[in-house]
């Protein structure tokens, strides 16, 4: 068998295991206490992230990122028990306050209770928890607006689906 170096760490190429250590260690599946890949073991919990993107705008009105959307099917993520919006943002100039939420695109409405903001330079990490998603498969946007058309930049965003 072939051995591959991912972080000094030797795995066989073409396992299972090769393919979730490989994805652990670039960033995009999070090792929960007592889970693999954010799937518990236990079957109480389960957490997957959903990344959106990034982005930047200098608009007084809500206007999208681009490239910072996501299509999200909640009927794939089995009973949901709760779901976050989580965004960074950051304002270069510190002058002005920055809002950030999530828009459904597809029932053409903003995700209720997502709207964060901040002023200051940042970066801020802002979470918004008691958000909810619509039945069936939609089209999530990430849009923010500033107060003073000055550069303002979402430096990550990211939806946390935690299911039981």
């Amino acid at each position: 068998m072939k051995k591959i170096s991912i972080n000094q760490n030797y795995l066989t190429v073409g396992s299972i295991t090769t393919l979730l250590l490989i994805g652990l260690s670039i960033g995009y599946m999070k090792n929960i206490s007592g889970s693999v890949l954010g799937v518990s073991t236990s079957t109480k919990s389960r957490e997957s992230h959903v990344f959106l993107g990034i982005g930047s705008t200098t608009s007084g009105d809500w206007t999208d990122i681009p490239g910072a959307h996501a299509y999200i099917d909640s009927t794939k993520y089995g009973k949901i028990s709760s779901v976050v919006f989580d965004a960074t943002l950051r304002v270069p100039t510190g002058n002005q306050k920055v809002w950030v939420r999530l828009f459904n695109t597809t029932g053409k409405h903003p995700v209720w209770n997502s709207e964060m903001s901040m002023e200051g330079i940042g970066p801020n990490i802002l979470s918004a928890s008691k958000i909810s998603l619509d039945a069936g498969n939609n089209l999530y946007q990430v849009q923010m607006k500033n107060q003073l058309n000055f550069p303002s930049f979402l430096d990550s965003s990211r939806i946390r689906i935690t299911g039981e």
